[in-house]
Formats: C-alpha cells, structure tokens, sequence
C-alpha cells in the first residue's frame, strides 16, 4: 500500500532580500554604479556572504538582511552630459572610438529592449510570446517562456505602463569593436521598488539585432567599479582566460558551482558570496529536511552550454555573466510517494511521484573578479525552468 504523502518543498526562486545601489553623476561619458558610502570602488562590498564553514545557519548579517536599508536612487543615466566626441560610433573620426556600437544607439537599444520586456509581462498567449522573443534569447529567453508559464501559479506581475512608469535606466558599458564574441550592453534599471536589476544585451548572430542575455538583482551591499569611456568600449575576457585576474572566469564559476551543491562536504572556495551561497544551501537543507521521511534530496550546479560573458573594468579585473545549471533531485524510497505542487505539475502533469522527481533551474550569476583577492558575486537571480518525475 502506499505510505505517507509529502509536499515536493520546491521554491520557484531563491527569495533574497536585496538592497539598492546608488548611481553617481558622471561628468563625461563614463557610467558607475556604487555602494551605499559612495566610493564606487569595484568589489567593495562590506560584508562577507561566503562563510567559510558553509554552514547555512551561521550567517553573520549578511545572508540577504530582511532589513537592508535600500539606498538612494539618483536614477541618472549617465548619458545626458556626454560631449559630441562620444555620441558617434565613427571610429575614423577618433582613433580612440572604439566601442562595439554608439551611446545613442546603445540607449535606443536599452529602452527598447526593457521595455519590450516589461510589456510581455503585460500579456497572454501568443502577444506575449512575439515580445518575448523581440526582447530575450538564449537561457534568459528559456527562463522568461517558464515564467509566463508558471504564472497561474505566482500570480500575473503588477500592472504596468510604459508612459506612467519610463524604465529609469542607464547604460553602463559597451564593449569594443572587434573583439571576439559578439558586442555587448551593460545596462542597469532602477524599478520603483526592489533592487538594481542588471542586464546584458547582445547582438545577435544576424550581427544587426540585440537581445537581452541575462538579467539579474544586485545583491547587498554590493557595487560596479568603473568601467571603460563607453565611447572607447571596454573588453572582454574568453571563459578560460585569467591574464591580470585571479583566476578565469571558468574556474570561479566552477568553484561557485560546486559550493552551491547540495550535501558539499568539501572545502569552501575563496569567494564572497554577499549571502547567495548560504541562502541557497540553507533552502536545499529545508527542502531535505521536509522529504526525509519519503525521499533523499540532492542539488548539483554545472556550467551548462550558455556562453558566459566577461567584461572588463578600467582597474583590469573583470565583471563575469553566467548561467549555472541547478538539478534538484528527489530520489523516492520504496514504497512512498510524492505528492508534487502545482508548478511541478505544469511541466509534468503528473500528480503522483513514486520513484524519481527533478527540477531543473537557471540560476543567473554575475561575479566580480578582481586582479588581486577575493572574487564576489553581485548579482543572481533563479527560475525553475522544467521538471520531470516518474
């Protein structure tokens, strides 16, 4: 017969309660994000998330204070005192005139993008799908398509209008022309309440259309040094290249990858994490916790097949965009069974597990890493994108 039913304990996100980071008004075409005290020091965050013991429920104030102060909002876009230098894209004008593409356009890009975004949220069905796809691409746009879908579950976004509530916004970097890779936008949005949500657009392989990328919270306390003139562009690092930085981009979000798993007996990485990692850890121990009886749980991350994006900084350390893959699974004892939620079921519509449940989820990390200490993560964000059970 069958024995005791259990709720699959699976969060949609990662619930981290973030503060705000003020924006500097710069007198030329440069663009800073800083922290509280307005030092715009990159990797100047105070606080350290990572514990080094790994133990979830030993976090010293900064796993994601519920009462984090939000600092002030300037809202200004960084672009409104630029001199007619860096407003073209005309590098033959000005050997220094590097970037990818012009601030204007950039701009136009920008405010295109997010807005688009937030009027997919507006609408259903088949609307809403065309402006996802005008706005995303890649792992961001997988994750956006799981968002509308779960929405019967979490509930339609608040109401929005593009004329009452402009996107306040502004552009942060641009990389250079020439590089490998494809060019990228480094945006930063301030909404009318919550956190700084950072996002990358890409151009896409048509070489003619931008998408957004990746999109991400800022997390406490955290902050942006300063880039490269937007009119020169900034470069980029390849994943495995860690010339002037600590360690390559591969190896941080390997290291991140394998604390964030679930049990991790090993040793903790040297990376601050600003509360994500023990936040993280701590709702994979409850998930466990509340499965004991019918199933055993683990939690592995991977770097998956989404390119990461590396920018580079003015001081020659580097701002790192990736997704780890999450697979959560729940391995079901003889005999039991797991009765899933209902955002299980709309992937599986399946109500019945009785051997094996798994959840898979993007989670969307940024990572400072700087050419001497520790590397940091400033921004994450999650989203179950797909289960299966049998």
């Amino acid at each position: 017969m069958k024995l005791s039913h259990s709720l699959i304990a699976a969060a949609l996100t990662s619930t981290l309660v973030l503060s705000a980071c003020s924006n500097d008004d710069e007198p030329d075409d440069t663009a800073t994000s800083t922290t509280e005290d307005g030092s715009g020091a990159s990797g100047g965050a105070s606080g350290d998330g990572a514990d080094a013991t790994g133990d979830a429920a030993d976090q010293t104030g900064d796993t994601a204070d519920e009462t984090g102060d939000v600092a002030d909002q300037t809202g200004d876009t960084a672009g409104e005192t630029e001199d007619a230098a860096g407003e073209t894209d005309d590098a033959g004008a000005d050997e220094a005139l590097t970037a990818a593409l012009g601030i204007d356009e950039a701009d136009t890009w920008a405010k295109d993008l997010l807005t688009t975004a937030m009027e997919s949220t507006q609408l259903d069905g088949k609307e809403a799908t065309e402006l996802r796809e005008k706005a995303f691409a890649g792992a961001e746009l997988e994750a956006q398509r799981a968002a509308g879908l779960l929405e019967a579950v979490t509930g339609k976004p608040a109401e929005w209008d593009a004329e009452e509530s402009p996107i306040d916004f502004q552009v942060l970097a641009i990389s250079k022309s020439g590089e490998r890779g494809p060019g990228l936008v480094l945006v930063q949005s301030i909404p009318e309440e919550g956190n700084p949500v950072l996002s990358l657009i890409a151009r896409q392989k048509d070489r003619e259309q931008f998408r957004i990328v990746w999109q991400g919270q800022m997390l406490s306390g955290t902050s942006i040094g300063e880039f490269e003139r937007r009119s020169v562009g900034s470069g980029k690092f390849m994943l495995d290249e860690d010339e002037g930085l600590v360690a390559s981009p591969k190896e941080v979000l390997d290291d991140l990858a394998a604390y964030l798993s679930f049990p991790n007996e090993g040793e903790s990485p040297d990376i601050k994490t600003n509360g994500y990692a023990p936040a993280v850890r701590e709702q994979a121990q409850q998930q466990a916790n509340d499965v004991s009886v019918q199933a055993d749980f683990t939690q592995t991350h991977e770097l998956g097949d989404q390119q990461v994006h590396t920018l580079e900084l003015a001081d020659g350390s580097a701002l790192t965009f990736a997704v780890l893959d999450r697979t959560s699974v729940f391995d079901v004892y003889d005999g039991m069974e797991l009765t899933p939620p209902d955002s299980f079921w709309y992937f599986t519509r399946d109500r019945s597990i009785t051997e094996e449940a798994t959840l898979h989820t993007s989670a969307f990390v940024a990572l400072h890493i700087p050419t001497d200490g520790q590397p940091e993560v400033i921004a994450a964000r999650e989203q179950i994108v797909d289960s299966e059970g049998d």
